[in-house]
Order: structure tokens, then C-alpha cells, then sequence
């Protein structure tokens, strides 16, 4: 299952203006003085919901514009993949998935059906 960024429908943002789904945008460069930096976050939490995003895409940064370099800071993914959280920092960027768009796949949170086994109560 491929994301759709543009939905916001199950996010929430802050900030000046709405970003894809998985990305953080900052730009606190020297050039700009600003001595209160304020780096963008993002988190993806999909705990209870039976998917994990899928541990092949890769989250880095975009030059934005390509003179400038930002950086992914402080990335964590969780044991169970259920959990990604990082910093966008540096110069101006913005940082996300760089290996296409984010997919989801089943997680292992929950037992597939042809694993389950009927549970039969007796009075």
C-alpha cells in the first residue's frame, strides 16, 4: 500500500504550511542569523492499526533550493516498525523517504487469520 501524501486526513501539522506526509522542512542556515532555531520533526505512529512502514524506504534530505544542505537528524525507527521519528536540520531542506514513496505492509502486531486459532468455550 503506497501513501498518499497529499492526505492529511489522519495527521496533524504545524508550521506556516502543510508538507507531504513523512517530510519536515527547515531552514535555520547561518546566513539567516536566527539564534532560536526552530528544526522541523516529523513522527509516523501507526501502533494499533495493523501496519508498519516498510523497512526498505530510506528517510534522508532534499537541497532545497540545491545550494543549500539540510540534514536528517536523530532518525529512530522502533523494533516493531511502528514508530519513525526524525529532525530536519542544517541549512534549508526538506527530509522524507529518498527511496520513493512511503509504502506500508502488515505488521506482525497482529497474527494473520490463517494463524488464528477458534477459541471454543465450555459451560
Amino acid at each position: 500500500m503506497v501513501v498518499n501524501e497529499s492526505d492529511f486526513t489522519f495527521t496533524s501539522q504545524t508550521g506556516s504550511k502543510p508538507m507531504q506526509y513523512g517530510y519536515a522542512f527547515d531552514c535555520n542556515g547561518g546566513q539567516l542569523g536566527d539564534h532560536c532555531p526552530h528544526f522541523g520533526t516529523a513522527t509516523i505512529d501507526t501502533r494499533g492499526t495493523g501496519l508498519i512502514v516498510d523497512p526498505t524506504v530510506e528517510f534522508g534530505a532534499f537541497p532545497y533550493p540545491e545550494s543549500f544542505e539540510g540534514s536528517t537528524e536523530d532518525f529512530n525507527r522502533s523494533a516493531l516498525g511502528d514508530q519513525i521519528s526524525f529532525t530536519c536540520a542544517g541549512w534549508c531542506g526538506s527530509c522524507g523517504p529518498i527511496s520513493g514513496p512511503i509504502r506500508f505492509q502488515h505488521s506482525t502486531e497482529f497474527i494473520s487469520a490463517a494463524d488464528a486459532q477458534a477459541i471454543i468455550c465450555h459451560k
